[in-house]
């Protein structure tokens, strides 16, 4: 618990009830020095607050999912996410848009046409306090 680490949780939260995800960010926090890294994927949410895939076949997806055992419970919307995270005890260091991961990762490459997840985004976020908290 003494040491700066990275925990990265992809494709991970949104499984989770908001309860959960609180508890991992908890454990996270408590496992790790401050200072320490969490990447995390977030899946975006609709007016109701519900995790969304934001396509014409959102529906049909979810209720695959939910059939699969595998149902999306958890997201938070961009805007959302840092307070979320800082009630939680952590500092938003970057949350990257669209723009700015094609720019970054795939320009250089010369990939411009490949396409990026739009209901799912990335944040680096920095742990603030650690297990006294």
């Amino acid at each position: 618990s003494d040491a700066r680490s990275v925990v990265v949780a992809e494709g991970l939260l949104m499984y989770l009830a908001e309860a959960a995800v609180t508890g991992f960010l908890t454990s996270v926090r408590r496992s790790c020095a401050p200072g320490s890294r969490l990447a995390l994927s977030c899946m975006d949410v609709d007016d109701a607050g519900r995790p969304r895939l934001g396509t014409r076949v959102d529906g049909t997806i979810r209720l695959g999912l939910r059939l699969a055992g595998e149902s999306f419970r958890w997201g938070a919307g961009p805007a959302d996410l840092r307070a979320f995270l800082a009630d939680a005890g952590y500092r938003m260091l970057a949350q990257p848009d669209l723009a700015a991961l094609r720019e970054r990762y795939l320009d250089p490459l010369e990939l411009r046409d490949e396409p990026l997840s739009p209901y799912e985004h990335l944040a680096l976020a920095e742990v603030l306090s650690g297990p006294e908290a």
